[in-house]
């Protein structure tokens, strides 16, 4: 017994500082709370061998070894275990990293192959409108052709007719004696005349209107005088069994060219003559609104037929073919004098009970400041 205790006695008095020194090293590693209990078991060693109690005191210090492999086999383990987590979670963000590029990718590829399907849509569209504008410039260049060569054709027959008429009766006149028949011949001539001029006057207002390079020269106009003197006129001109009508018209001025307006009027009661052969024919006005006037001539004529009446505006359009002398100028030549004066025109037509011509225009220009 006593040799067991001196050979104990040896060992701790030679091993005792680089144990406590190799356990105390081996602490820094450890957790806080893993370290204090280690030096707690240490502290506990070493009052045993400073009492004396060798036994006690090795003991004490195989058990301190002991715990501290333990709880550095459980601290290691749980970094290592902390380790392959941190690990996987970086493989994790990295995986999820290259499946956000991925995923950006097909995202920029979707929609590159969107943008290139909009603008392929957008091109088509585009080459569709180019195509469709292009045969309508053709088709309405084909249709100006047309038009051209019966305006030529039309201008041909009309400007014959008079011309004609002026030369055959000039030369018969040079030869007639009898005064009745050469004052009947000079009315002819007379009249040709005038409805020459008229045709080249419409013709050249047409290519105006068309090259819109028509004039307008604006003024106050009283348009109750401008009214009545029309129909005193007309009045002289219309048949026996027709009654020429002027409605009540307003007290008014309004900013017009004077000379559009009384070609308008003049043209629809014209007309108004030509094809009422009994009834009346009655001519007025009245404000439209504050700032619009609308001008009418209607008529107990024969009226304009249902599939007439849609395009009796356009040129050469005549509502009955050869009923009256014309190339069928005056309306188009309405139409585009009110187009080109800001206002509208219509017509409202009844085969066999008449027709009623209308058209609106404004009191004054939009820019004009001259009060009325």
């Amino acid at each position: 017994m006593k040799r067991y205790i001196f050979i104990l006695c040896i060992v701790l008095s030679v091993f005792p500082f680089s144990l406590v020194s190799a356990e105390l090293e081996g602490t820094r590693a450890l957790p806080d709370s893993t370290a204090e209990q280690l030096r707690k078991l240490y502290d506990e060693a070493v009052r045993k061998e400073e009492s004396g109690d060798y036994k006690g005191a090795f003991d004490s210090y195989l058990h301190l070894a002991d715990t501290r492999d333990s709880l550095e086999e459980v601290f290691y383990v749980r970094q290592i275990d902390r380790l392959r987590a941190e690990n996987e979670a970086r493989q994790m963000a990295e995986e999820n990293e290259q499946l956000h590029l991925k995923s950006d990718f097909l995202y920029l590829f979707i929609s590159c192959l969107l943008f290139c399907c909009l603008l392929l849509f957008v091109m088509i569209q585009v080459n569709r409108r180019m195509r469709k504008k292009l045969a309508e410039a053709r088709d309405k260049a084909e249709r100006s052709k047309q038009l051209k060569s019966a305006f030529l054709a039309n201008m041909n027959h009309e400007i014959r007719t008079p011309l004609n008429a002026i030369a055959g009766f000039s030369q018969l006149l040079a030869d007639e004696t009898d005064p009745e028949v050469c004052e009947q011949y000079i009315s002819i001539i007379r009249n040709n005349n005038v409805l020459l001029l008229d045709l080249l006057n419409d013709v050249v207002d047409i290519s105006r209107i068309e090259s819109d390079t028509i004039s307008f020269s604006y003024s106050k106009v009283y348009v109750p005088d401008l009214v009545d003197g029309l129909c005193k006129v007309y009045a002289l001109q219309v048949a026996p069994s027709v009654k020429l009508v002027m409605e009540p018209i307003p007290d008014l001025h309004m900013f017009t060219d004077r000379n559009r307006l009384t070609q308008i009027l003049s043209n629809l009661l014209s007309n108004a003559v030509k094809h009422t052969s009994e009834g009346e024919i009655r001519v007025g006005c009245a404000l439209s609104g504050s700032e619009q006037i609308r001008f009418f001539v209607s008529d107990t004529g024969e009226g304009i037929p249902h599939e007439i009446q849609e395009k009796i505006f356009a040129r050469f359009i005549q509502a009955v073919a050869n009923k009256s002398k014309g190339v069928g100028l005056g309306l188009a030549l309405c139409k585009g004098f009110v187009d080109h004066m800001g206002g509208q025109i219509g017509v409202e037509s009844e085969p066999g009970k008449g027709s009623v011509f209308w058209f609106i225009l404004p009191l004054r220009m939009p820019d004009d400041n001259e009060a009325l």
